[in-house]
């Protein structure tokens, strides 16, 4: 869906530091851990302090397409590396500024310059409605779920449920190693639903998905809380943000005005 000519992604999602920007969606340390490694692991950020490497140095490359982090240059017009940490120019406490310490860059077009003194105006945006990461996740969970198995196919269904997924980690802007052969079906599970979000991160899937598997019930996100050092050194910890969650919110609420026209609905649980 063509947008038109327009700085409103900019303006809301640039990095609090840039003029006439406000900070908009953050992205959570539950999401940056999604991210698997390029050897195949998964590390957290205090993991990978710990073992002596830069913590997001050979990440998943869709972890730099769709997320900006401290000490990156970003956006193009930004002059100075990004300051997420405690006192930084992007972080806590100026208002507005992260609280997670990430910024999205997902739809966000990072050459657009939106100053006052500089900037020139918008540029073209489009809503992507479906693209083939979409259909080839799709089409892995369906399946999967057909088949009971991750490696299964028919002579209509030939593509298996990891190679689908592996058509995605192998495209030429990705290449993560591919999923083997002979997982278990558990495993499997839950690979693909960490796939799925990192693949389909702010394209507003994960809102549906988690309704749809009906694995709700989150009651917190993680946030990174970066604090430079008197040596200049970084120190990363995490805090918990609380969260709301009911059963009921796996389904909307019918309307009254739908109840009164037909008394044969009844409400929904929880409603």
């Amino acid at each position: 869906r063509r947008v038109g000519s327009t700085t409103d992604p900019e303006v809301t999602n640039f990095p609090i530091s840039m003029e006439n920007a406000n900070s908009g969606n953050c992205p959570t340390q539950t999401l940056v851990d999604a991210y698997q490694r390029t050897d195949g692991n998964y590390l957290t950020v205090e993991q990978a302090v710990r073992a002596g490497l830069d913590p997001y140095a050979d990440l998943d490359p869709r972890f730099g397409m769709t997320i900006a982090r401290n000490g990156e240059k970003w956006p193009n017009t930004n002059t100075m590396e990004l300051e997420t940490f405690v006192g930084g120019r992007d972080g806590a406490p100026l208002p507005y500024a992260t609280t997670t310490s990430y910024y999205v860059k997902k739809y966000v077009d990072g050459s657009t310059d939106i100053s006052a003194s500089t900037g020139s105006g918008g540029k073209t945006h489009s809503w992507v409605t479906f693209r083939l990461g979409e259909f080839l996740m799709n089409y892995a969970e369906a399946a999967f779920k057909y088949f009971d198995s991750p490696d299964q196919t028919n002579d209509e269904l030939t593509l298996s449920a990891r190679e689908a997924i592996n058509q995605v980690r192998n495209r030429s802007d990705v290449k993560m190693p591919a999923l083997p052969e002979s997982m278990d079906n558990n495993y499997f599970w839950t690979v693909y639903k960490n796939e799925r979000m990192v693949e389909l991160a702010f394209e507003g899937h994960r809102f549906w998905d988690v309704r749809r598997w009906k694995e709700g019930g989150f009651t917190s996100i993680d946030r990174l809380v970066i604090t430079k050092e008197a040596d200049g050194s970084l120190s990363y910890s995490r805090t918990t943000k609380n969260l709301v969650w009911d059963d009921k919110m796996y389904f909307y609420p019918i309307p009254d005005s739908e109840i009164r026209k037909n008394p044969n609905l009844s409400q929904n649980a929880g409603w």
